[in-house]
């Protein structure tokens, strides 16, 4: 299966307009479509109009990021071809695939004020990733170590990702791991038989070939 992959795109709509994708069999869609778009608000209906068209290009499967404030999964759940997969495990193609929100800011505990979705209790982070094995994770933020480095003045060079996630990968070799949030880390790591892609504010494409032993 040939998959189109995005995060982060804070209502950036020309940066990911359908007319340049190519031809693909899914759309996965690691959250952040809005800058602080609440529902109701102008940039929100803006968003809807996006998810049309991302939606009539491909079936368009996505997860609210922490810039999505208010979304509780149902925002775009009357546009065709659009599916929200927060907290949800589902069978696509021959895939298993789930979708989680959670970031932790444990270098910064006040933004679990500020922003949705994000923690800075070790024990909801761990409820968060507690999902059965899956093939693809759709996680807004990435795992820590990998495609996860951010820089302050205070600290230097720090990893933001979900030690729970990296738990995860090791524990169950899921085969992809989509992400986003971490602007400035956005690239492709590998851990073991996991390839982690980080694409945030970008979209990349990427094929999925089971095995023979597997298909």
């Amino acid at each position: 299966m040939r998959f189109l992959l995005l995060s982060d795109v804070h209502c950036q709509w020309r940066n990911f307009d359908p007319v340049h994708y190519p031809s693909v069999d899914v759309i996965l869609c690691a959250g952040d479509i809005t800058d602080t778009g609440r529902p109701g608000q102008e940039r929100f209906f803006e968003s809807r109009a996006w998810v049309y068209g991302q939606a009539a290009h491909a079936p368009f499967y996505w997860i609210p990021g922490n810039h999505d404030l208010d979304f509780d999964g149902t925002e775009y759940a009357d546009i065709p071809n659009t599916h929200c997969v927060l907290n949800k495990t589902i069978t696509l193609g021959p895939f298993r695939l789930h979708g989680v929100s959670c970031s932790p800011c444990y270098n910064a505990p006040q933004l679990a004020r500020y922003w949705d979705f994000m923690t800075a209790d070790p024990e909801v982070e761990r409820v968060a990733y507690a999902f059965e094995p899956v093939d693809i994770v759709l996680s807004h933020g990435p795992p820590h170590g990998l495609c996860d480095a951010s820089w302050d003045r205070y600290n230097g060079d720090t990893h933001l990702g979900s030690v729970e996630l990296t738990n995860y990968i090791i524990a169950h070799e899921p085969k992809l791991v989509v992400c986003g949030h971490i602007h400035e880390a956005a690239g492709e790591r590998t851990l073991g038989q996991t390839r982690v892609i980080n694409t945030a504010q970008h979209w990349s494409v990427v094929d999925i070939i089971l095995p023979l032993d597997e298909g």
